[in-house]
């Protein structure tokens, strides 16, 4: 199977889809993505999500949004700012990097008048926080993990200020319904386990290595995955993508991943690639070839 661009022709096999965190994080990308995901988003009637992708939003978008206020704020000014991430930030800060173009507003007829739109523009962002997910879908989210911390990750400080927190949750601490939600698909997991591990090593992502043995681990134990950073994080992409079974169309940036999850699923996974001119995709379905709905990539 591979991914073909589609042509203004296509219809989708039904009217609702689920949108990944990848997608909510385009709505931050702008003229690159936005025409696109407007056109494909517009073929469906009912979009959906779910609650765990506000967490994942949360720790993209939120938590970059704080860290660029914070060093607005410290620096005093948009251009000073610019220099710091470009030049300074370390190889593991690579996220800021990506997401601080997107973020910052730079309009302005002065550096001052620009700094301070920035910082609003920033503080606007993180008090809307998570509810940017709900935004762009029909109520309700699906929310089979009952996952807290995408309503209560994101804190008021006493000044008015908000800041968004990572999640820390612990086995010993229980709140949510994680374990219980991977118990209740356990087979649904295991066919992803085995989905994976039939792929060639040498073409299987560092990720889908990953999923494997998390969920190896969960069939044994499922409490393993109520420790954030050992457990649940490690295997997010996954639980969203179960979260998402009633749906028949996905739709994502994270072509690599997805294209095996979608595949057990059962679904049809739509691609939106970086680079405009690679348009629209979907994952072909085999029969598929030469579909009137369907333009094969040159």
């Amino acid at each position: 199977m591979s991914f073909v661009k589609l042509n203004n022709g296509h219809g989708p096999i039904s009217t609702e889809v689920f949108l990944d965190t990848t997608i909510h994080c385009c709505f931050h990308k702008g003229e690159t993505l936005g025409p696109r995901l407007n056109w494909l988003l517009g073929l469906f009637s009912w979009k959906g999500s779910s609650t765990y992708s506000q967490v994942e939003y949360g720790n993209v978008i939120l938590a970059t949004a704080q860290y660029c206020l914070r060093t607005l704020r410290e620096l005093g000014s948009v251009a000073a700012l610019m220099e710091h991430i470009n030049h300074v930030l370390p190889a593991q800060h690579h996220k800021y990097k990506t997401w601080a173009f997107s973020l910052i507003r730079t309009l302005g007829r002065t550096e001052e008048e620009r700094t301070r739109r920035a910082d609003a523009s920033l503080r606007r962002l993180l008090k809307f926080g998570t509810s940017a997910v709900e935004a762009h879908c029909d109520a309700p989210l699906a929310d089979g993990t009952r996952c807290h911390w995408g309503k209560t990750g994101l804190h008021r400080k006493r000044d008015g200020e908000y800041v968004w927190k990572s999640p820390n949750c612990k086995s010993s601490n229980r709140a949510c319904n994680v374990d219980g939600f991977f118990a209740e698909h356990r087979e649904t997991f295991r066919s992803i386990k085995k989905e994976i591990d039939g792929i060639d090593a040498g073409l299987r992502t560092d990720e889908l290595t990953q999923f494997s043995q998390v969920i190896g681990e969960a069939l044994d134990d499922p409490s393993v995955l109520l420790n954030y950073h050992s457990g649940c994080r490690l295997l997010a992409d996954a639980i969203i993508a179960v979260d998402s079974r009633d749906y028949r169309n996905f739709v994502t940036q994270n072509y690599k991943e997805s294209r095996v999850l979608t595949k057990v699923l059962g679904q049809r996974c739509y691609y939106l690639p970086s680079n405009p001119e690679g348009g629209v995709q979907i994952l072909e379905q085999d029969g598929e070839s030469g579909s009137p709905s369907l333009m094969r990539e040159s």
